[in-house]
């Protein structure tokens, strides 16, 4: 199945168990069915619940508060994610702040989903990786699949589960890839870990008791390129690497991959947006107060460079982190 009709699909389970469940978009009707035709065919089944909206992004989100409010549990599409920026304060001061502002009397349901990420030649402002903009907000979730699970199941689990504000991350080139699941990929060690959210290790290590050379830590679309990295490190120069792809990028997950970390000594961290103040800063921060007695090198951060990203294939590679760049960071710390 596709990464983008396994979201279709649970789009569709969730409208159809769920009264109470409304999708808010620009062009997310019948017959253009959303840019990347998400939401194709739900508003001939579900009618009136699902709202093809004028292009306001901060009029969408606060409908989206305002139906929150009133007992409905929204689903709102921002049609691209470089687009947020126009919902930051419908998001910033309001979602995100009502249930303390008014005495917790009440929960705030909502998930916003928007494509992020460059690589489709969409330009500068069509392309930006923009939610490290939220890491430091309280209150928001944010939330990526990879191609390496099932992001509609994590939509549904956020939404059933869901009492805050939910910034649902799905990468433009993850849309038309086929979803990879465990007992998809024979020859390496995938194990799946469901804790609070989603989680999984990739491990290219023929024997179990093998262990890593090197932990990769990455997410949303970078992961199918760190995993190509570690297919190519692994058969060219038989380097053993643990690829960690938590699905929840804020709060991040940190118990879940200490102990890779701790047993390895060694890190790589890939993130497609610019890496300064990014989820890999969050991330190293983080080990430098935890982990720092057991990391046996520095961590080296993977990102974007700091320019806008060209419309040009050629001038958008430059920019945007590439396998080569990723090998080099792995080479360079064994």
């Amino acid at each position: 199945m596709r990464y983008l009709e396994s979201l279709n699909l649970a789009l569709d389970q969730i409208m159809s168990d769920n009264q109470n469940a409304v999708i808010i978009g620009e062009d997310i009707k019948d017959p253009y069915g959303g840019a990347f035709k998400v939401t194709k065919g739900l508003s001939s089944k579900y009618g009136h619940r699902v709202i093809s909206s004028p292009i306001s992004e901060s009029s969408i989100v606060g409908l989206g508060i305002g139906l929150s409010l009133n007992g409905f549990k929204p689903i709102v599409e921002i049609m691209f994610g470089d687009f947020i920026t126009l919902c930051a304060d419908q998001i910033i001061n309001g979602a995100s702040k009502f249930p303390w502002m008014y005495g917790s009397n009440f929960d705030l349901p909502m998930i916003i989903r928007t494509p992020m990420g460059g690589r489709r030649g969409y330009g500068p402002t069509h392309s930006q990786t923009l939610e490290s903009l939220f890491f430091n907000i309280p209150n928001i979730k944010i939330i990526s699949p990879s191609i390496f699970h099932d992001p509609g199941q994590i939509l549904k689990d956020t939404f059933y589960k869901m009492k805050e504000l939910n910034l649902f991350i799905e990468n433009k080139i993850s849309y038309p890839n086929e979803i990879i699941l465990k007992e998809q990929v024979d020859d390496y060690n995938i194990s799946i870990i469901n804790n609070n959210t989603e989680f999984v290790t990739l491990s290219l290590v023929f024997d179990r008791q093998t262990r890593p050379d090197i932990v990769l830590l990455t997410y949303g679309g970078m992961s199918n390129i760190c995993f190509e990295v570690a297919r190519d490190l692994f058969i060219e120069e038989e380097i053993i690497i643990e690829i960690i792809i938590p699905s929840l990028v804020k709060p991040v997950p940190f118990s879940d991959f200490h102990e890779s970390i701790i047993s390895c000594g060694k890190l790589v961290i890939v993130e497609e947006g610019i890496s300064i103040c990014g989820w890999g800063s969050m991330i190293t921060s983080n080990l430098n107060d935890e982990l720092f007695d057991s990391l046996k090198a520095k961590p080296v951060i993977v990102g974007s460079k700091e320019f806008p990203i060209a419309s040009s294939r050629k001038l958008e590679d430059k920019i945007l982190p590439q396998k080569s760049d990723i090998k080099k960071a792995i080479l360079k710390i064994l």
